[in-house]
C-alpha cells in the first residue's frame, strides 16, 4: 500500500459518531501508517446543511439523485491524480455518476445495504424486509422507505442507486468489499456480480493486557436510539434485577440509567468494565457491529438477539450469550450465564488473532494491488 495515490471519497453523517463514521476514519487512519497517500473527499451532513441551509441543501441532494453533479464529482476526484479510488458511502451528497467517468480501479465498500434497499436496512415496519431485492427498487418509493417520504424515496429509485442493475457505483466497481460472509451472500443474491466481491472484515484496536478480568455486575446498550435497534422490545422484556444502563442519544426511561452521549474514549474506557454489552438489534446488519468488536477486543462479552450479526460473532467466538427470542426468561438465562463466565482474556485474544489491524491492511493491500496489477497490465 506504500507510496498509492488513493482517493477515499464518503458521505458522512453529522452530529452522532454513527458505528460507520468511525469506521471510515479508522480505515483512513490505518491506510495512512501503512504509507498509502490519501486524498480525503469527504461530504459531510452537517457541514453542508450549516453552509448551505436547509432548502438549499434539499435541492442540492436532489441534484446529485438526478444525476446532475456528476461531471462536478469528477472533477474533485481526478484533480488528485490518484491510483486508486474507494468509495465508502456516495448517499446523499456524492453523486455517483462520477463512477462512469473513471479510468483507475474504482473499489466500493459498503457499510449499510444501500445497493439494494431504500434505507439501507432489508428492514421495513418491525420486519426483515426483501421487497425489493431481484425486483427493482419501485417497492422502496409505495412504501416511502428513503426518508419516510414517497419524494424522497422516488428520488432514489430515479438514481439507480438502490438497483444493482442501475447503480453506477455497483457496474462500474471493480471490487465490491463487503465485511461477512452473510452480507457476501445477500450482496450476490442482490445481483451483484459474485467476481467483484470481496469479504474483508473491519478491524478494531486490541489490547488483551488491558482487559479488567472481572465486570462490575452491570449491562449495557449503546447507539442511537430507532425501530431497527430492538430497544423498546429488550426494555419490555428486561429482567429488573440486573442493572441496564443505556449510551446514547436521548434518555431510554425506566428500567435504563442514562450515560449520555459519550465520545469514543470515553465510551470505551466505560465499557471495559461492563459485565455484558447487550445488542438486541432486530435487522441483519451488515458485518459485525463495530460496537461489538470493541466489546469482544475488551474482553466484555456479548449477549445477542439471534437475528442479527452480532450474534454470529457470538457463535464464532464463544464470547457471550445468544438470546432467541425476546422474552425475560431467555434474557435471564442469558445474562446469568454471562455473569458466570470467566473467559474474558480468551475473547479479547480471539479478537487480536481475527480482527487486528495488520490482517485489516495485509488483506486491503493485497486487494489494491491485485486490481492494480490488472489495471497496468491493460
Amino acid at each position: 500500500m506504500r507510496d498509492v495515490r488513493i482517493a477515499v471519497v464518503h458521505s458522512s453523517y453529522g452530529g452522532y459518531s454513527s458505528g460507520e463514521n468511525m469506521s471510515v476514519q479508522a480505515q483512513l487512519e490505518a491506510r495512512i501508517r501503512a504509507g498509502a497517500i490519501i486524498h480525503w473527499i469527504n461530504s459531510s451532513t452537517s457541514e453542508l446543511q450549516e453552509q448551505l441551509g436547509s432548502q438549499r441543501y434539499k435541492v442540492r441532494s436532489a441534484s446529485n439523485f438526478i444525476h446532475a453533479r456528476g461531471l462536478a464529482d469528477y472533477a474533485r476526484i481526478v484533480e488528485q491524480d490518484p491510483h486508486l479510488v474507494h468509495v465508502h458511502n456516495a448517499i446523499p451528497n456524492v453523486d455517483t455518476e462520477f463512477a462512469r467517468r473513471l479510468d483507475v480501479p474504482l473499489v466500493i465498500s459498503y457499510h449499510n445495504f444501500r445497493y439494494a434497499c431504500m434505507n439501507g436496512l432489508f428492514y421495513r415496519s418491525g420486519h426483515v424486509c426483501f421487497d425489493c431485492v431481484g425486483r427493482g427498487s419501485f417497492s422502496g418509493v409505495r412504501n416511502s422507505c428513503y426518508q419516510d417520504s414517497k419524494v424522497a424515496s422516488l428520488l432514489v429509485h430515479i438514481s439507480g442507486n438502490s438497483d444493482p442493475n442501475r447503480n453506477a457505483l455497483v457496474r462500474e466497481a471493480a471490487a465490491i468489499v463487503v465485511h461477512s460472509d452473510r452480507e457476501r451472500s445477500l450482496a450476490i443474491r442482490a445481483g451483484i456480480d459474485e467476481s467483484k466481491v470481496r469479504v474483508i472484515e473491519n478491524f478494531v484496536a486490541c489490547r488483551p493486557d488491558s482487559v479488567i478480568p472481572v465486570g462490575n455486575g452491570r449491562f449495557l446498550i449503546a447507539g442511537r436510539n430507532s425501530p431497527e435497534k430492538g430497544f423498546d422490545k429488550l426494555l419490555h422484556h428486561w429482567p429488573t434485577e440486573f442493572p441496564l444502563d443505556y449510551a446514547g442519544t436521548v434518555p431510554l426511561g425506566q428500567p435504563t440509567n442514562y450515560l449520555g452521549l459519550l465520545n469514543h474514549q470515553e465510551f470505551q474506557r466505560e465499557l471495559a468494565h461492563y459485565s455484558g454489552l447487550v445488542i438486541p438489534s432486530i435487522w441483519l446488519e451488515n458485518g459485525y457491529p463495530r460496537v461489538a468488536l470493541e466489546a469482544l477486543a475488551l474482553g466484555v462479552p456479548v449477549i445477542a438477539y439471534r437475528v442479527n450479526s452480532a450474534a454470529q460473532l457470538v457463535e464464532r467466538s464463544g464470547a457471550g450469550r445468544i438470546f432467541d427470542v425476546f422474552s425475560e426468561t431467555a434474557l435471564r438465562t442469558a445474562l446469568q450465564e454471562v455473569l458466570c463466565d470467566v473467559s474474558r482474556v480468551r475473547s479479547a485474544k480471539f479478537a487480536t488473532e481475527h480482527f487486528s489491524e495488520a490482517r485489516w491492511i495485509f488483506q486491503m493491500s493485497s486487494l489494491y494491488e491485485d486490481l492494480l496489477g490488472k489495471k497496468t497490465a491493460l
